[in-house]
């Protein structure tokens, strides 16, 4: 247990804040500014509840009013197609996926199986680079559509051995990011756009439980952290 003065849970509750208040821009459409205070209602003392009232009812709201707009990079020359959340194209400083709002959080990069032979390849100093920047990102991925059988079997043209390519992307995801085999480039889709669904849901729930913090030491009242 670790006790915290109300000063430093404040001052870490509102960095939260400052990471996660963007999204109540990002519910979308005529149903933003609804949405938005539903899920943030204005602080005071009538918004203040027990903690556990609290995290049920943000939960309940969270699930039935969060609707990310998906950003899909203006060079995506081959995008996925989502059957859930709203999207429109976007310029990423780095990968090809992402939400509305949270362009410098989460960042997904697509590799079709020659795209990721070529980045093993004659594009791998690019690549590298590429990662190098995505790492930055506290949620990011690279998404391939295809499976680690396909990578093991080698079935293709390029004269990278298999093993090459399995030691670059273990190499790779122990260094930077995570890699995900989708198998395929639908299956891939459905995977990132549940994927960033859950991110933005989790920064929302960061949003609430910090805010409703700041609500707490605001007041005069420790707080108390679990490590």
């Amino acid at each position: 247990m670790t006790n915290l003065s109300a000063q430093t849970a404040s001052g870490i509750a509102r960095a939260v804040v400052t990471h996660a208040a963007e999204l109540c821009n990002a519910v979308g459409g005529r149903e933003a500014n609804g949405a938005a205070a539903r899920l943030f209602p204005p602080r005071g003392d009538d918004a203040m509840t027990t903690a556990a009232t609290s995290r049920a009812s943000s939960t309940r709201r969270t699930r039935t009013a969060l609707r990310p707009c998906i950003i899909i990079d203006t060079r995506e020359q081959e995008p996925w197609t989502f059957a859930n959340l709203p999207s429109e194209p976007g310029t990423l400083d780095s990968g090809d996926y992402s939400i509305r709002g949270l362009e410098h959080v989460v960042a997904l990069e697509r590799k079709s199986l020659p795209d990721l032979l070529t980045c093993c390849g004659s594009e791998r100093e690019r690549f590298v680079r590429e990662l190098i920047r995505l790492r930055a990102y506290p949620y990011r991925a690279v998404v391939c559509e295809c499976t680690l059988a396909d990578l093991e079997e080698g079935d293709w043209r390029s004269r990278l051995l298999p093993t090459q390519v399995l030691g670059s992307v273990a190499s790779w995801q122990a260094r930077y990011v995570p890699f995900v085999f989708a198998g395929n480039h639908d299956a891939a889709g459905r995977w990132a756009e549940r994927y960033l669904f859950q991110v933005a849901r989790l920064v929302t729930e960061m949003y609430i439980s910090a805010r409703a913090l700041i609500d707490v030491t605001d007041h005069g009242q420790p707080a108390d952290v679990t490590a």
